[in-house]
């Protein structure tokens, strides 16, 4: 195989070419504006340990693979050009980069995907550079057609999707552990086969649906955390065949009354936000997990990864920072985190 290791990586066409040609590694690099390109047949490639930017993923058919493990990817999206293949997601941070995979497997362990409803990206799915006819489409969490993910979190910013599944194939998608937050809905289930399950998750501030059922395919969503606590509640957030009778049920009891210490922690929202000449004050609301260990304020200059600075601020819900460069524009974040996750 090919292995590429504390490189770094610009303006380059990476590319397992068809046919089965051997997998390729990139460790411990940092990687701009360049394609990563497994086309039909290739054995896969590995990104390791890295930091990706402004790149795209594209991909072919016939056990072409990625697998992203341990590391950050910012705008970055993935798209594909054909079917039957498998992408692994472990360990890793996607920040605006869709997983825009229709016609393939999905697989998210351990890790944050998140995104931003109100703006867009380019579903690019040439295998070369060239990005010339591109549709434009709003950004999503992810887009398959058969999910396996358990100990993520999937985030948007209010707006879009955070999971879609279609499939006109008897797949089987689970999805656990996970929490699903702040999207304008959660899960979307389009298509007309397969099997869901999706238990033990976390459902908080979707603003329009927690679950969306518009396939004729009956769910399974016991033993989950809805923000509410009455059956009528749940109801009024899960969009199935009470709403339309051409779709399928969505099973939602039990539920959890209490917000899942299983799944990763949720990230805060922030309440306020003020800038004076040379500071800035930020506030957020609780989190409500009992197991909640403090917060981490970040600042810079720019609002890519990573942040130059950081304050764990314990469990006090606003922090003032001072001594910043007056005239500055500083970009700002809080995260919440615990014994296992942050988020």
């Amino acid at each position: 195989k090919l292995f590429i290791s504390n490189s770094t990586i610009n303006s380059t066409l990476v590319k397992g070419h068809y046919p089965r040609s051997e997998p390729i590694t990139l460790d411990n690099c940092t990687i701009d504006n360049s394609t990563i390109n497994s086309d039909s047949y290739n054995y896969g490639i590995n990104v390791d340990n890295s930091t990706v930017k402004n790149t795209r993923f594209a991909i072919g058919c016939c056990g072409a693979n990625f697998k992203i493990r341990k590391s950050f990817l910012f705008k970055s999206p993935f798209a594909d050009y054909n079917d039957y293949f498998n992408v692994t997601i472990n360990n890793s941070t996607l920040l605006e980069s869709p997983v825009y995979l229709p016609s393939g497997d999905v697989s998210v362990s351990n890790s944050i995907i998140s995104f931003d409803g109100s703006s867009t990206f380019k579903d690019c799915s040439s295998s070369s550079q060239s990005c010339s006819n591109a549709t434009t489409r709003d950004q999503i969490g992810i887009y398959t057609r058969k999910a396996t993910i358990d100990n993520s979190t999937i985030t948007g910013n209010g707006a879009g999707t955070g999971i879609e599944i279609s499939s006109y194939s008897n797949y089987t998608d689970n999805i656990s552990n996970s929490t699903i937050i702040n999207n304008d809905i959660g899960i979307k289930i389009t298509g007309n086969n397969g099997n869901f399950y999706f238990s033990n998750n976390n459902f908080v501030r979707n603003t329009n649906s927690a679950i969306r059922n518009e396939s004729n395919r009956d769910i399974t969503a016991t033993n989950n955390y809805w923000g509410v606590t009455s059956n009528s509640a749940i109801e009024n957030i899960v969009y199935h065949n009470t709403d339309s009778l051409d779709y399928g049920t969505v099973t939602y009891s039990s539920y959890l009354s209490n917000i899942s210490q299983q799944s990763p922690i949720s990230p805060p929202s922030i309440s306020s936000a003020s800038a004076g000449s040379s500071s800035f004050t930020l506030s957020w609301s609780a989190n409500s997990e009992s197991d909640l260990t403090g917060y981490k304020v970040y600042w810079d200059t720019d609002s890519g990864h990573p942040y130059a600075n950081v304050q764990d601020v314990g469990n006090a819900t606003s922090k003032s920072i001072t001594g910043l460069s007056s005239g500055t524009t500083y970009f700002v974040t809080v995260t919440a985190y615990d014994s296992t996750y942050s988020s």
